[in-house]
């Protein structure tokens, strides 16, 4: 295979010091892959531009020529050695004297950070890959490691050190989080081979079970909207706020809704379709009465500000109403899955709700986000003509339950029990009633 190399000098104003000098670099590229090496020289930026285009010779041209000489002969060692011949390997041997025939624990996860940089932009957001670097540097900290290690080196013990500094310093599901990313660099040094023990087997990654999702109830959600504010700053707050708890936003994707995103169909409804912000995923918000309101009222350009100050805010208008609840911008959008989830009048609710929060499937939907209310089991246990006690229903009937289809709402019920829990998560009363229905 025919390698390509390039080799270039800089002097960046960027990297000055109080004096105006700044380090001389040497920039080399190796198909493709660039790395930089500062030399010990330092120069002012516009001495260096003059001096290399220069055509009379002068100090700094002929130490840059030094410095390419010294370049090609360890190139030539590279070869003789029979080592492969990277940016990374001649930066080594440059600053070194020579290349570690180690496999680090910074090779290892730079190999997988390279892969993962490509994905940006196609597969993966820059947050997603900022969240491994992050990992990185906790992994580092919390083990006291330089990155210099064998990666090899790292065994079960080590793992099982982490996990447990996590857990003790965060809540299960953001350990949960770190851990899961740096399985995914472990996995990569193990599946290509260059690390022969996977130090993450029989680990287990715990997410909280069984967790309750907290959403408001229509009084709560009454209080926020009547409550007369002192400012116009936790008014707007509160009109953000409840547009979330309508249309199920994620703040970020809130905050870079432009007017051109409102769009209206065949059926006079306005909708927004985009691309969520954190993965990529294309989400459907249909715009109801109250949230069309807010968004008139101002004129389609809503008043976003930074998550951490929309946040503090948000805690200021619990106060102010009365809501003992921690409200959050995850709030928002459960309160808007669990309320379509129970209203929508479509077998294949849980889907709906899971494109309108721009989920790619419905099992996140369902674990985290949506819950059925007891209402909506009584309602369509009372629907079906069975009592708790799978006795002939003989309470008072729901509006219109002579029209109603009674087999539609019994295989809905049915479905959508299942959906949201499995069989194996119903309780004993809600199961021996989806038996009768069978």
């Amino acid at each position: 295979m025919k390698q390509t190399l390039n080799i270039n000098f800089y002097c960046r104003k960027s990297k000055a010091n109080k004096q105006g000098l700044a380090p001389i670099e040497v920039s080399v590229i190796i198909n493709g892959k660039r790395t930089y090496i500062a030399l010990q020289r330092k120069a002012k930026p516009e001495e260096f531009e003059k001096s290399t285009n220069s055509k009379k010779d002068n100090p700094i041209k002929q130490y840059c020529e030094q410095v390419r000489i010294r370049l090609n002969t360890i190139i030539d060692n590279l070869f003789e050695q029979d080592i492969e011949l990277t940016a990374q390997t001649l930066k080594q041997y440059f600053l070194k004297g020579g290349v570690s025939t180690i496999y680090t624990l910074d090779d290892m996860i730079s190999e997988f950070l390279e892969i993962q940089k490509r994905k940006v932009g196609t597969q993966i957001i820059e947050e997603t890959y900022n969240r491994y670097i992050e990992a990185k540097d906790k992994f580092y900290s919390i083990l006291n490691l330089t990155g210099e290690e064998s990666a090899k080196s790292i065994t079960h013990q080590h793992i099982l050190q982490f996990k447990a500094s996590l857990l003790a310093q965060y809540k299960q599901d953001t350990a949960a989080h770190y851990m899961t990313r740096i399985k995914s660099f472990f996995r990569y040094g193990f599946e290509s081979g260059k690390v022969p023990v996977f130090a993450f087997t029989t680990v287990q990654i715990e997410k909280e079970k069984n967790k309750k999702i907290i959403y408001l109830t229509d009084e709560e959600i009454k209080k926020i909207k009547e409550k007369k504010y002192s400012s116009t700053r936790l008014y707007n707050v509160s009109r953000l706020f409840l547009f979330q708890c309508y249309t199920g936003l994620a703040y970020a994707d809130m905050a870079l809704l432009e007017k051109d995103d409102f769009k209206e169909n065949k059926y006079g409804q306005i909708y927004i379709t985009k691309s969520r912000k954190k993965t990529g995923v294309e989400f459907t918000a249909v715009l109801l009465n109250d949230a069309k309101e807010i968004a008139k009222e101002y004129d389609y350009k809503l008043p976003v500000l930074s998550n951490q100050k929309y946040n503090a805010y948000l805690k200021e208008i619990a106060d102010l109403c009365g809501i003992e609840k921690n409200l959050t911008t995850h709030i928002a959008r459960h309160t808007c899955a669990c309320y379509l989830l129970n209203n929508l009048k479509s077998e294949n609710a849980m889907e709906i709700v899971a494109k309108v929060m721009g989920h790619s499937d419905t099992k996140v939907t369902r674990k985290y986000y949506a819950a059925i209310f007891d209402d909506t089991v009584f309602d369509s246990i009372s629907i079906s003509g069975i009592s708790a006690e799978n006795e002939e229903y003989d309470g008072i009937k729901p509006d219109g339950y002579e029209k109603m289809d009674l087999d539609n709402k019994i295989e809905r019920f049915k479905i959508m029990m299942q959906q949201s829990k499995g069989v194996s998560g119903l309780s004993r009363r809600e199961r021996s009633a989806l038996n009768k229905l069978n």
